[in-house]
């Protein structure tokens, strides 16, 4: 064995160990991409929103209450079952963010309406996030999104 062939056959393996190294690590990043956003997030931000609407309404024509109480603590008990159910995970700031309040009309009629086209809103955007929920939220956003449905049966 010449003594000049070894070093050459040593940068050869160095070589493709090299070529072998970095085509294994090709695929590694240093940055893991984020989960994606929970399927939680839209209804709780529905939710507030609707808790927000009543609130509101209820400061506006406070001659609604009796009308009006146990609708608005349909969904603040909705705000407090979705935020349980979030768990740990970080909501974005487009739903972390306080509702904005809406201008209520002064007429009770209106505002009742006001109300009545929120919900039937809140309801197709809950079954649209039912029937496209994983599996494990399916009952609660099924249920979220019932509710709603009463909510308009009973403001119509």
């Amino acid at each position: 064995m010449a003594s000049g062939s070894l070093p050459r056959r040593g940068v050869l393996l160095g070589g493709l160990a090299a070529v072998v190294t970095a085509a294994g690590l090709a695929g590694c990043t240093d940055t893991e991409k984020p989960p994606p956003p929970s399927p939680v997030l839209p209804v709780l931000a529905g939710s507030r929103e609707l808790v927000a609407a009543y609130d509101a309404v209820l400061v506006r024509h406070a001659d609604l209450a009796d009308r009006l109480a146990a609708l608005r603590a349909d969904h603040r008990r909705h705000v407090q079952e979705l935020t349980k159910r979030l768990g740990s995970a970080t909501p974005s700031a487009s739903a972390s963010a306080t509702p904005s309040t809406p201008v209520v009309p002064d007429g009770a009629d209106a505002a009742v309406a006001m109300l009545l086209a929120a919900e039937r809103r809140a309801q197709q955007d809950g079954t649209t996030a039912c029937l496209s929920a994983p599996a494990e939220y399916a009952t609660l956003f099924g249920s979220v999104a019932a509710c709603r449905a009463s909510h308009v049966a009973v403001l119509s």
